[in-house]
């Protein structure tokens, strides 16, 4: 399976609130994940263009983050590329893919939240309308917390859909309820009938993650994955995996684990 990353993933520097594992984990993952035969390692050469990152967001914001944060922010460029470049493999080749990149969902237009600077979910969708402009986009949106900057976009782009299911939904703490509401979410997606799938697939649903607070073994976050690719595997959707959220030492095996599930089920 085709996996993109790049050295410049990571940053010397973070932008304020940035945690430290949007930046080291990639890199983590990547060189367990290099270990493994079915990895096909992809090097993104090229950051985004200032040009296509501004289909999302505010050009005054853009120069002020390169401004104050120039390192996290061509960082972040990079990483919005390779959701990019990945996302238009899994299209051609009606498969499955992984960008090893963090730090997408949460940001806004004008704003970075969640340690988030650029939302390369949203940024990858917009880019490819420029050369696919019926292209639909759905995020599946399985991190620990709620993507507001992907659902910002969604209100205003028909082509666009975000679902999300975030643990804290569950205050019962209950895998069974949540692996549950797994099919539900799915069978909402079926209904819509993407062209294209982002999943971003947290590993902050894990127990003991201090940031993210979920209540998930390994096991049942990796039959979470399992749900995911068995259906759009049945149904014929391009998915491409974005790691996104996950604070933990446990949680880049869980991530390998993703990728382990993916090659089951596509390769």
């Amino acid at each position: 399976m085709k996996t993109y990353f790049c050295d410049k993933y990571t940053a010397e520097e973070r932008a304020g609130g940035t945690s430290e594992w949007t930046h080291l984990k990639p890199a983590e993952v990547f060189a367990r994940l290099q270990k493994e035969p079915h990895c096909v390692p992809i090097t993104v050469r090229a950051p985004m263009t200032l040009e296509h990152l501004a289909l999302f967001h505010n050009k005054e914001y853009l120069a002020q983050m390169e401004h104050e944060w120039p390192d996290e922010f061509m960082a972040s460029r990079y990483r919005a590329q390779g959701q990019t470049d990945a996302a238009l493999e899994a299209i051609n080749t009606k498969g499955c893919t992984m960008n090893l990149a963090s730090g997408f969902h949460h940001a806004e237009p004008n704003q970075y939240l969640g340690f988030c600077m650029l939302n390369g979910l949203v940024l990858a969708h917009t880019a490819l309308q420029q050369q696919i402009p019926s292209l639909r986009t759905a995020v599946l949106d399985l991190d620990a917390h709620f993507g507001n900057g992907c659902r910002t976009h969604a209100e205003k782009d028909k082509n666009f859909l975000h679902l999300d299911l975030q643990t804290g939904k569950f205050p019962a703490r209950n895998a069974k309820e949540y692996l549950n509401a797994v099919d539900v979410i799915l069978t909402k997606l079926n209904a819509w009938k993407p062209d294209l799938v982002e999943y971003n697939a947290g590993m902050d649903v894990l127990t003991g993650d201090r940031i993210g607070g979920g209540f998930l073994s390994l096991e049942e976050a990796w039959e979470r994955d399992q749900k995911v690719f068995s259906f759009c595997k049945e149904n014929q959707y391009p998915v491409v995996i974005c790691l996104a959220g996950g604070y933990q030492d446990k949680a880049v095996t869980g991530h390998v684990g993703t990728f382990h599930e993916a090659v089951l089920h596509f390769d």
